[in-house]
């Protein structure tokens, strides 16, 4: 009896010996550790005139930036793991339109050690110029841009933020999950469609434009550079608080959670709803 309990725990450290060899070795293999990851640095300068650009990632964060060059860069940069590498698609290009169109994607893997994958982003600097559109889309990624100019731009993420630090335009549309937004200097028609993201802070340069803000439970702050002189406010909060210091209003409602009034003739329209966030209107 006594030589079987020592065959079955020469059995059993046998078999710890052979996983543990299997996990080193499995664990040798992943790429996701951080000491496998490779500096990432590929640039592309587009040498065609572009009218518009259309950018599309899944988890890599954007930037998109003004330019006193005459072309078009884009660059994909951060690091990875060589493997990761293989399996990722960059691609730019111009078409027959006009638009240049900037992919970056991860095929899936399974990954059963999974350690972070280290950090990418694209980077598109773009010739100063008022476009015909822009549209900016990533599903886990934040995006940032300045100084954008364009007719039409849409920008749109799962739960990645939104930061724009300057917009010049006739539409913009904002699209988001659960990101936040922080949104300055805007100048053009505004539409913010969001569920749970905050709108931290958006700066107007002034009110001419209409603005149409909807979330669920996001909260809205929104200042303007110049006081409104022809505006309307329609402010609606389901259970949030409603502030509003701007001069000079007449109300034809003026309740803890839904505000209207007018300044001037009420040409330009400010739209905010939201079920359970509050709004500051500044």
């Amino acid at each position: 009896m006594r030589n079987l309990g020592k065959k079955l725990f020469g059995l059993c450290l046998l078999l710890f010996i052979i996983g543990a060899g299997g996990l080193v070795w499995l664990f040798s293999k992943q790429e996701y550790f951080t000491f496998s990851l490779k500096e990432v640095n590929d640039e592309r300068v587009v040498e065609k005139p572009i009218k518009g650009l259309n950018l599309s990632t899944d988890t890599t964060d954007v930037i998109v930036s003004p330019s006193t060059n005459s072309s078009a860069i884009v660059r994909l940069a951060g690091n990875a793991a060589e493997q990761q590498m293989d399996r990722l698609q960059f691609s730019s290009d111009v078409g027959s339109d006009g638009i240049l169109r900037v992919m970056v994607r991860e095929q899936s893997h399974l990954n059963l050690f999974f350690m972070g994958n280290g950090h990418l982003q694209v980077e598109v600097l773009l010739p100063e110029a008022m476009y015909e559109s822009i549209a900016l889309k990533s599903e886990t990624g934040d995006i940032r841009s300045s100084a954008l100019q364009s007719k039409q731009a849409t920008i749109s993420t799962s739960t990645g933020d939104i930061e724009l630090a300057g917009f010049q335009g006739d539409e913009l549309q904002i699209d988001t999950d659960t990101g936040d937004m922080r949104l300055l200097r805007i100048h053009s028609a505004l539409k913010v469609d969001s569920s749970t993201g905050d709108v931290n802070k958006l700066v107007l340069s002034e009110v001419t434009y209409p603005v149409d803000i909807r979330t669920d439970t996001g909260d809205v702050h929104i200042s303007a550079d110049k006081k409104p002189t022809d505006a309307r406010l329609e402010l609606e909060s389901d259970t949030g608080d409603i502030h509003v210091d701007w001069p000079e209003l007449k109300y034809d409602q003026k309740q803890e959670n839904l505000v209207e009034a007018t300044v001037g003739s009420g040409s330009s329209l400010l739209s905010v709803k939201t079920a359970t966030g509050d709004i500051r209107i500044q």
